[in-house]
């Protein structure tokens, strides 16, 4: 059997520890507040939908594993 959630923590070690460290730079740049406005239709869809799976996260897990 595979350790789905162990190998995704693992997998997502990487981007967040390069979030951390470029997190002030990003959010203060130039071409990061020009996306914002440009973009903002889909992003608070999307934002939503990121914030809906965080909250459903195990018993979307759950229920995928009794299939």
């Amino acid at each position: 059997d595979v350790d789905y959630e162990a190998t995704i923590d693992t997998k997502l070690l990487v981007p967040k520890n390069r979030y951390s460290q470029e997190k002030e730079a990003t959010l203060s740049s130039t071409s990061f507040h020009n996306f914002l406005p440009e973009n903002q239709d889909w992003l608070r869809l999307y934002a939503a939908f990121c914030i809906l799976c965080d909250l459903f996260e195990n018993q979307i897990a759950a229920s995928s594993r009794k299939i």
